[in-house]
């Protein structure tokens, strides 16, 4: 959550600089291709693209504010951070996520052993528009979900339709007359009219599966 903060952030910052940067012509064609690649959904291809052009300009900000909004765009965030040189001091030291929840654990944070967690907005369709509103919506849901015991899920943002990833562990929980029924309440209560539960179970990043049913 910090990395993709602080890779919004400087990506909000150096966008302005980049706008007023001088243009490289020589640029112009891997850049192109990137759009492309984009929008036909070959994002590891528009990732090449991109970074042959920084390759060709490493001081060249267009290029580098388009990678950054490609990594965010992938859920790399802390990729992304580093486009901007935002430094990760855990990461630095080599520390794994075990290691961290244990020092956590010895340290006496409450947090040690919450599962991994993806900023909100990635709850939410790629060319769909994120407001506050939705965001609400999505924290109202989980926080459902997590008061019903589950651990491990999310809450997709389809409109009025919430689609309900769990982990595969859970999902005989979740199929249980009485806790789908609660989950259905729960979840109508927090603003959805619509309440499904995905049968694949929670995978990361399973929004980009949408990129990829288009054709290329």
């Amino acid at each position: 959550m910090v990395a993709l903060v602080a890779g919004a952030l400087g990506l909000v910052f150096t966008i302005a600089a980049a706008q007023n940067s001088p243009k490289d012509g020589r640029l112009d064609d891997p850049l192109r291709q990137a759009q492309s690649d984009l929008t036909s959904g070959r994002l590891e291809k528009a990732l090449e693209h991109c970074r042959k052009a920084i390759e060709l300009n490493p001081e060249y900000l267009e290029a580098r504010v388009q990678m950054a909004m490609l990594l965010l765009h992938n859920h790399e965030d802390g990729e992304a951070a580093r486009e901007f040189g935002v430094r990760s001091p855990l990461d630095e030291v080599d520390l794994t996520k075990d290691e961290i929840r244990e020092l956590s654990h010895r340290a006496g944070l409450p947090t040690w052993d919450e599962p991994a967690s993806a900023c909100l907005s990635s709850r939410i369709p790629y060319h769909t528009e994120v407001t506050d509103e939705k965001l609400r919506t999505i924290e109202r849901a989980e926080q459902a979900l997590r008061a019903l015991g589950f651990r491990v899920f999310r809450v997709r943002h389809h409109d009025d339709l919430a689609r309900i990833e769990i982990a595969r562990g859970e999902m005989a929980r979740a199929l249980e007359p009485e806790t789908s029924a609660a989950i259905v309440r729960d979840l109508k209560a927090a603003g959805y009219k619509y309440v499904s539960l995905d049968l694949q179970g929670y995978r990361m990043g399973s929004l980009n599966e949408g990129l990829f049913l288009r054709p290329t």
